[in-house]
């Protein structure tokens, strides 16, 4: 009986800790742009982009929805987390497909909202963002155009792209 009890914490503590890596240990392709260079639709030295899955977004909604105006381009927003587990295999799964990639470099402006940012408040209420993660597509004067809740394959995020452009 005692052997049992001691089986049975050795698995829940593994098991904790396996969670516990996969929420804190394993990090989405995420970094920040330095060099305003290497992307030319930015002229503000200060504009905070940065890359996910090799991919610019914008950290701003306000930034992303004023540049689709001005290139009439459609915006991403998608809302994320960096302890969200179904957001970093969207990352590593879908963002980083090639045809996806080059669908989202061509048609559309980026943008990613840390939902774990409280200057992020606003935007999350009016969208409607309940989990993580949440993609909202929005025509270049910010409307709504489609909105998908949760983790959505390469094939059918293609789909979706090819039906918005």
């Amino acid at each position: 009986m005692e052997i049992q009890k001691i089986l049975i914490i050795a698995v829940v503590l593994l098991a904790s800790f396996a969670i516990f890596w996969g929420i804190y240990g394993i990090r989405g392709d995420t970094e920040k742009i330095t060099e305003i260079g290497s992307l030319g639709n930015i002229s503000d030295p200060n504009e905070e982009i940065i890359l996910i899955s090799g991919l610019p977004f914008y950290t701003s909604y306000d930034k992303a929805v004023k540049i689709a105006g001005e290139s009439r381009k459609p915006t991403l927003v998608y809302f994320r987390s960096e302890s969200c587990v179904w957001c970093m295999k969207f990352d590593s799964d879908v963002l980083s497909d090639k045809k996806v990639k080059s669908a989202l470099e061509e048609n559309f402006i980026l943008a990613s909202i840390d939902v774990n940012d409280r200057e992020n408040i606003p935007i999350i209420i009016k969208f409607g963002v309940r989990g993580t993660p949440t993609l909202v597509f929005v025509d270049p004067e910010g409307k709504i155009i489609k909105k998908i809740v949760g983790f959505i394959d390469a094939k059918d995020f293609l789909k979706t792209l090819t039906s918005i452009t």
